[in-house]
């Protein structure tokens, strides 16, 4: 007489998996995490790597209740495939360049196909973008960012360039060294504006995710990433310029200087979140 296989059941099935993430994290996928955890706190190309699991966790709480009434199923095809997915990244992790790329995208593939083979295809579709959201705190490959990181440097610095000498600063530029009166500036790969990109785009997928429904909305919002970091990029150059010229040489020091980025950040970030808002809204008032 065959046995029936009995499997854990929630909360077993939840310590299972935690331990299984536990097991991996700290053995064969502990130099990739270590890795990416290094990135992260010390704004190796993905300064905004901090605020991304605080997100994916407020994206999973807003799903809670749907989750806890989710009853576990096991999806062996799909978490079997994902599994593999996971597999041969981490193959690819061992023998290309893009080590951490591919090493954390494996270790995000083997928590996914977990997902699916102990919770099911539902627990997955609730929880597949946060998980998978994790993924943009991974910093870009270096030859990747630095040639993105070029191009931006040099169209943000001949924005800034244009216009702080629209509003009346004698300004004189050479590639990428900009001459004030009272200070010589060098504009640096790390100042092309890479970081507002990333970190836009980051931002872009959380909030299309919770205020946009349709496809089309949100890849206008993600896509409006791109001339949003741009624009902010220059923004932020003449802002140093101008602080520079008009209030003190000091403030092209790093403090100052970290200041002003975060202001323009700010300011360009929420400015574009209450646009988004106040024409949604007026959309909505003019279609009833």
């Amino acid at each position: 007489m065959i046995k029936k296989i009995k499997y854990p059941e929630g909360r077993g099935r939840l310590l299972v998996f935690l331990l299984i993430l536990f097991g991996l994290g700290v053995t064969i996928y502990r130099p990739a995490l270590l890795d990416l955890y290094s990135a992260v706190l010390h704004r190796q190309g993905s300064s905004h790597g901090i605020f991304i699991p605080f997100l994916a966790g407020y994206l999973l709480w807003l799903k809670l209740d749907i989750i806890k009434k989710l009853p576990p199923q096991t999806n062996w095809l799909a978490g079997v495939t994902v599994l593999l997915l996971g597999s041969i990244l981490f193959f690819l992790s061992k023998n290309t360049e893009y080590s951490l790329a591919f090493g954390i995208l494996s270790f995000l593939c083997i928590s996914g196909g977990s997902i699916l083979l102990l919770f099911g295809s539902a627990m997955f579709k609730e929880t597949a973008f946060p998980l998978f959201l994790l993924a943009t705190m991974i910093p870009l490959p270096p030859k990747i960012y630095a040639s993105i990181a070029d191009w931006m440097r040099e169209v943000t610095t001949s924005g800034s360039v244009m216009v702080t000498q629209a509003l009346g600063v004698p300004l004189y530029r050479e590639e990428f060294n900009v001459t004030l009166p009272e200070r010589n500036l060098f504009v640096a790969k790390s100042c092309s504006g890479m970081r507002y990109l990333l970190s836009f785009f980051s931002f872009s997928l959380v909030y299309a995710a919770l205020y946009k429904q349709s496809m089309v909305g949100r890849l206008v919002v993600v896509l409006g990433s791109f001339p949003l970091a741009i624009c902010g990029g220059i923004t932020r150059l003449a802002a140093i310029f101008l602080a520079t010229h008009y209030i003190s040489p000091v403030m092209a020091q790093p403090r100052p200087h970290i200041l002003l980025s975060w202001a323009v950040f700010a300011i360009f970030l929420f400015g574009a979140i209450g646009l988004d808002q106040y024409l949604s809204k007026n959309n909505r008032s003019v279609s009833q």
